[in-house]
C-alpha cells in the first residue's frame, strides 16, 4: 500500500496491526463482497459543490487515470491531484498535502 519513500510510516502501521486489530477484516470482506455483487451506478451526481480526488503516485491498487475518469462521470467538477504517496495518502502524508480547509467546507 505504501510508497517506497514511506518505509518508516509503513513500519509503524505494521506495528499497529501486530499490536491488535485496527481493521475489522470480516466487515471489510463483507463490504467488498457486496460491492462486487452490486457495483454502484456510475451516474452523474446532483451535487454541484467542490470535489477533490487525491491519489498517490505510487499507489499499487488504484490507477490514477482510471479512477479520475470514473469520478469525472459522477462529479464532472472534480479536481484531481496526484501527490507523492502510495495507497494510504492520509496515513503517509500530513493533512496539508491532501486536505485544504480553505477549499473544503466544514460541516
Amino acid at each position: 500500500y505504501f510508497a517506497p519513500e514511506a518505509e518508516a510510516i509503513a513500519a509503524r502501521y505494521l506495528d499497529a496491526l501486530a499490536a491488535g486489530p485496527i481493521i475489522d477484516f470480516a466487515t471489510l470482506a463483507g463490504v467488498l463482497r457486496d460491492r462486487l455483487r452490486h457495483p454502484p451506478p456510475c451516474t452523474r451526481s446532483a451535487f454541484a459543490g467542490p470535489v477533490t480526488l487525491v491519489s498517490g503516485d505510487a499507489d499499487p491498487l488504484c490507477r490514477v487515470d482510471v479512477d479520475a475518469a470514473a469520478w469525472r462521470t459522477v462529479f464532472p467538477q472534480v479536481e484531481c491531484r496526484v501527490v507523492a504517496s502510495g495507497h494510504m495518502v492520509h496515513v503517509e502524508t500530513p493533512p496539508e498535502v491532501w486536505f485544504d480547509p480553505a477549499v473544503t467546507p466544514r460541516a
